[in-house]
């Protein structure tokens, strides 16, 4: 065996290894990003990252997370529902909305420069920082599993803009959703979480069309970071369920709030 066949044949052999290692990363980015999307919100911030961190343009991971979102959601929806937990009417009046609003935001999305999407991110999660610090009494009440809750059009409206953001951005969409459910329509944290799951997840269904259609799908991350992100959500859809499951979600989303706050704000200062 000859130089040259020695070099090709170690050069072939790292390939492998750091193919392998590349989808070892997002499967476990996809793992801990579905646990966090279901259990109470904020995995983007581990999954996004995560396919930045291994060569995406950042605004390419952005499209190509709503894939594992999707597929998180839809497991967690399977799991929720087999355990009696989803209130589907109440799910289902969420989602039409939240269907229009991410289909525009899908449409926006390639026309907002990462600049100005972080400023307003940035400024959203503060917001939602405070909501949740000045009304911490509301997330830890109990509710009957499947119920439904009376909606308003108030609170419709606001589905709407959830949904825009969730096809626009994804990062705080599971939260701002689950404050609007929790402070506006009044859902406990174990309703609230599987209206969550079922709206978003349509919401992230459409989203992927568009994202498909256009060729804004990096295929070769989306489905390792599916497949965590399905194992991660049905271990979560089943947490969610116990009986003190509230103070645990509210605090996780404490800290994927502040850690996406502090991210946000360290590239700014850059």
């Amino acid at each position: 065996m000859d130089d040259k066949t020695i070099n090709s044949t170690i050069i072939l052999i790292m390939s492998h290894d750091i193919s392998v290692m590349r989808m070892l990363l997002l499967t476990l980015a996809g793992v801990a990003g579905g646990f966090c999307n279901t259990f109470a919100a904020g995995g983007s911030i581990f999954q996004i990252p995560a396919m930045v961190g291994l060569g995406l343009h950042p605004m390419i991971a952005n499209t190509t997370n709503h894939v594992p979102v999707l597929m998180g959601f839809t497991a967690a929806v399977w799991r929720l529902h087999r355990q009696g937990a989803m209130p589907w009417r109440s799910g289902i009046k969420i989602s039409i909305p939240m269907v229009f609003g991410a289909v525009l935001g899908a449409l926006t999305a390639s026309i907002i420069n990462d600049r100005a999407t972080g400023y307003v991110l940035f400024t959203a999660l503060l917001l939602a920082l405070a909501l949740m610090l000045a009304k911490s009494d509301r997330w830890l009440g109990s509710g009957e599993l499947g119920a439904e809750v009376h909606l308003d059009p108030k609170m419709l409206f606001v589905s709407l803009l959830i949904g825009f953001w969730a096809g626009l951005i994804v990062i705080g969409s599971g939260v701002f959703l689950l404050l609007a459910l929790v402070l506006l329509a009044g859902f406990s944290i174990a309703q609230a979480n599987a209206v969550k799951v079922l709206s978003l997840g349509i919401a992230s269904l459409l989203a992927v069309i568009v994202f498909a259609i256009r060729g804004e799908i990096v295929w070769s991350s989306a489905i390792p970071v599916s497949i965590g992100s399905v194992i991660g959500s049905v271990i979560a859809a089943k947490l969610v369920m116990m009986p003190n499951a509230g103070k645990w979600v509210y605090t996780l989303i404490l800290l994927a709030l502040g850690t996406e706050i502090l991210h946000l704000g360290s590239k700014m200062l850059h």
